[in-house]
């Protein structure tokens, strides 16, 4: 049996992940938004961040248990990177899609509706 430590597995994923969405929301708001303030298009937008985030947090979980397996198991890396990533997404999706998908919609609709009232 593989023994990962949990300390690390938990904690950093949890201080870079808003760092990361924070990238990752800027890059979507730059290639998905157009010039002129569009508060429709950025509920759809602060959606797809918020999902992209999400991503990243499973990624760096996924990241970091394949970092782990190498010293114990290397030929195992792989599979523990994708185990861990899916199950970090799919279990994330469930238990926060009915959460953060509205919050992305109304923070992605205020910022834009905001940035209309001032032209």
């Amino acid at each position: 049996m593989v023994h990962i430590p949990l300390g690390p597995l938990i904690a950093l994923p949890l201080v870079v992940a808003p760092v990361a969405a924070l990238v990752v929301g800027t890059v979507v708001w730059r290639i998905g938004m157009p010039d002129e303030p569009a508060p429709r298009r950025g509920a759809g937008t602060g959606v797809v961040t918020a999902f992209a985030s999400l991503v990243v947090l499973a990624l760096v979980f996924g990241v970091l248990a394949g970092l782990s397996a190498v010293s114990t198991a290397p030929f195992d890396a792989v599979g523990e990177f994708f185990v861990i990533t899916m199950v970090v997404f799919v279990f994330g999706t469930v238990f926060t899609a009915s959460v953060i998908a509205p919050v992305g919609a109304l923070v992605g609709y205020g910022y834009e509706w905001s940035l209309a009232r001032r032209e």
